[in-house]
């Protein structure tokens, strides 16, 4: 079973995305429905109650917001003018690069091979109208700006092995260790297929303890020991996801989000106030474990600004 409590929810003003650094801290990207800039709130959060540590302003409206825990920053996803889109890394010490224009409206999922330069992009190319185009995955070098689109639906690097869905398979490359930026950016490594069968319209994939998680549109699917099983069928089509431990989360058109606990199959929903379209969210465990049986979810909407709901799994 999945206990929610829904916390008092947090008055900022034109909040699109929100990403945790603990319990108690957290950022949040604001940008108004006509402005071509946002800014970076970064929050102290005590009893459901937000106190500003800092701001700062950037250029382009805020797409998304993603976190490099690893490298202790953050990646904001913008749209400085129509059709333009831009990636800019901010440290957590205040400090920010832009990284390089991309050919990117919507961003389903950003990982980072820790240690170099590279990342590696899943989402949607744009469309004439500022709409969702064509799905689109690649790997960037930052240090040389350079950019390889692969053919590929998703892509995602743990550690030094990038994983890829394309075909209908689950493909693994091992990255070149160690990792050194050159002009002529290009692919290599060995490559092996961990598995057939997977479905179309991958969002994102992500490691966890059982095996591969791939999340799609509509459904779950867990790949462990070379075979595929669909784990969970959401509600309604998704188009983002967040991992906390055995609690995966995803979130579509309308005001809910939805959870699911991998090892029970229990399933849970957070609804914003006010019934209107939920924009970002993310998720942080309550536990120093991050085994994801207890946590906080932060969900912002155009109504009461960012709302808060605790889950605990039993």
């Amino acid at each position: 079973m999945i206990t929610i409590t829904q916390l008092t929810p947090a008055r900022v003003d034109d909040a699109n995305h929100v990403v945790f650094w603990s319990a108690k801290q957290l950022w949040i990207a604001t940008s108004g429905e006509r402005s071509w800039a946002s800014e970076i709130r970064d929050l102290q959060l005590s009893d459901s109650q937000l106190s500003d540590r800092s701001r700062s302003q950037h250029s382009g409206r805020a797409m998304s917001l993603f976190q490099m825990r690893a490298t202790d920053c953050a990646i904001l996803h913008t749209n400085p003018r129509p059709l333009q889109y831009a990636l800019e890394l901010l440290s957590r010490a205040g400090e920010s690069e832009l990284i390089m224009n991309i050919p990117f409206y919507w961003i389903d999922q950003i990982t980072h091979r820790s240690g170099t330069p590279l990342y590696a992009i899943t989402g949607n190319a744009p469309r004439e109208g500022d709409i969702f185009g064509p799905k689109r995955a690649c790997l960037i070098d930052s240090a040389t700006r350079r950019l390889l689109a692969l053919p590929c639906d998703a892509v995602s690097i743990w550690g030094a092995d990038m994983y890829y869905t394309a075909g209908g398979q689950l493909r693994r490359i091992r990255l070149p260790t160690p990792y050194e930026p050159k002009e002529s950016f290009s692919l290599e490594g060995s490559e092996c297929l961990v598995a057939s069968g997977v479905p179309p319209n991958v969002r994102h994939l992500d490691l966890g303890r059982a095996g591969v998680w791939v999340f799609t549109d509509e459904a779950v699917v867990l790949m462990s020991n070379s075979t595929l099983r669909t784990a969970h069928r959401w509600k309604a089509s998704v188009f983002r996801v967040a991992v906390c431990g055995r609690m995966l989360f995803g979130r579509g058109v309308g005001p809910d989000v939805e959870g699911f606990d991998s090892e029970t199959g229990d399933v849970c929903t957070m609804r914003i106030s006010g019934g209107q379209q939920a924009r970002g969210f993310d998720v942080v465990a309550a536990d120093e474990g991050a085994s994801g049986s207890a946590g906080l979810l932060a969900v912002c909407g155009p109504s009461a600004g960012v709302e808060f709901f605790r889950w605990e799994c039993s």
